[in-house]
């Protein structure tokens, strides 16, 4: 059972966790926004109980890929990685088989080969940042708590469809909460030995996000939100 203010919906299934460890302690249960018959949203539906998102102007939308074999996730054409608008010179069809978006995975995970010539085009740029010991899976680390301010290239992700998404500095430095006193923070993104990249909630935090599964599109707002504890008032769709 559901309850959104005084509405009550019934036969309604979710995940819940009460003892929870590892990686991202914070993490109570899987709310399952996904595709199929057990996401929360297909549950809705049914119900008849979503209503229109209103995302803001300037919304891309980039059409979705069906894979009637996982009709959980949702897969998007990606076609490549940018440092600011300059697309690095990664092969396209190292992405032939696209990218999953899942907000249940914590940060981007590409294809080893890309995810290196992307990281050490990147780093490469902010190679004058102090480096700091890594204390996670994320492999490349600074400690920023002597800088008064910080500015880093963006990141875009490029589309089969053409639009760009791109990410700003939250989206890209990620504060580790271990050393959350201590100004370290991490490149966020990780490699993978698959070959379908996965891009993770880390990368979509203030940027408005709605899915379209109906018609088959996902619409990114502009990333001008930032982290909650920033922009309180900002939040995704």
């Amino acid at each position: 059972m559901l309850m959104f203010g005084s509405t009550t919906v019934l036969n309604v299934f979710t995940g819940c966790g009460h003892s929870n460890f590892g990686f991202m302690p914070e993490a109570h249960g899987l709310v399952g926004l996904g595709g199929g018959p057990l996401s929360l949203a297909t549950q809705l539906r049914v119900h008849g109980c979503l209503l229109d998102a209103v995302l803001p102007m300037g919304t891309t939308w980039i059409p979705l890929f069906c894979t009637p074999k996982i009709e959980t996730y949702y897969f998007v054409g990606l076609s490549g990685l940018g440092i600011g608008d300059m697309q690095l010179p990664i092969p396209q069809n190292s992405f032939k088989r696209g990218a999953i978006i899942d907000l249940c995975t914590a940060y981007t995970r590409l294809p080893r080969l890309v995810y290196e010539a992307f990281r050490n085009a990147y780093l490469a740029k902010i190679v004058i940042l102090p480096q700091a010991p890594v204390t996670s899976m994320l492999d490349s680390c600074y400690n920023l708590s002597s800088l008064e301010s910080l500015e880093v290239p963006n990141v875009s992700f490029f589309f089969l469809a053409e639009p760009i998404l791109t990410l700003l500095m939250w989206n890209i430095l990620v504060e580790q909460e271990y050393f959350a006193s201590e100004g370290i923070f991490c490149f966020a993104f990780v490699p993978t030995n698959d070959t379908t990249s996965v891009i993770g909630n880390t990368q979509l935090v203030g940027i408005y996000t709605s899915f379209d599964a109906e018609v088959g599109y996902v619409g990114f707002g502009l990333n001008i939100c930032g982290p909650l504890k920033i922009s309180p008032l900002c939040h995704g769709h």
